[in-house]
């Protein structure tokens, strides 16, 4: 059974048009492994993570929570967010991954 993260991974890749292999360039990583991804074979590190976000245009709570997304934050803050370099976004997805383990 395909979790959620494998269907919005897809539906996020489809709404802004472009192709598994054309994500998986701008990552850094294979088509093949992108699938992977979409089809629910094999999950992203972390650092990968962070960027398929950056690519998609997603906040990690849009791809990883089950149900619809409620914005914490407000439009202008979450493309603050998006427009931060990748150790800011690793610094806060390690902060929420710490959160929800505990």
């Amino acid at each position: 059974m395909r979790d959620i993260f494998c269907e919005k991974l897809r539906t996020a890749r489809r709404e802004i048009g472009k192709t598994q292999e054309q994500v998986a360039e701008e990552v850094g990583i294979s088509r093949n492994i992108y699938a992977f991804y979409e089809r629910g074979l094999r999950k992203p590190s972390l650092q990968t993570f962070a960027s398929i976000c950056l690519v998609l245009e997603k906040s990690a709570e849009e791809l990883l929570c089950d149900g619809e997304y409620i914005p914490y934050l407000s439009k202008e803050k979450r493309e603050r967010m998006r427009m931060m370099d990748e150790p800011k976004l690793l610094m806060i997805l390690n902060i929420l991954q710490a959160i929800y383990k505990s």
